[in-house]
């Protein structure tokens, strides 16, 4: 059962699936099942979107330091649209200015 709450301005939780209506965002669902309803979005996902560790031939899905890993954000990306790929650690992100 999911349930619709109001937030501060300031709000942070684990998203799984970001909601949209046609081409417009209308909130986000909470690993927790919460709907939480907005009109701007800004995601700060971390290195670990769809995250695997590799530890010689032995790899599994993880975070850092036994944090999850983001798989419900990545599929909910990917029906979005959006092509996903991977950085070896330590990659710094890369931002283009003119596009924030």
């Amino acid at each position: 059962m999911s349930r619709t709450r109001k937030t501060s301005p300031l709000d942070r939780q684990t998203v799984e699936e970001i909601l949209v209506d046609g081409d417009k965002v209308t909130g986000v669902k909470t690993h927790q099942n919460e709907t939480i309803p907005t009109k701007t979005l800004i995601l700060a996902p971390g290195t670990f979107l769809n995250g695997l560790v590799h530890i010689g031939l032995t790899h599994f899905p993880s975070g850092r330091m036994g944090d999850p890993p983001s798989i419900g954000l990545s599929e909910s990306l990917k029906r979005l649209g959006f092509r996903m790929g991977r950085l070896k650690t330590g990659t710094t992100p890369r931002l283009d200015g003119k596009t924030i």
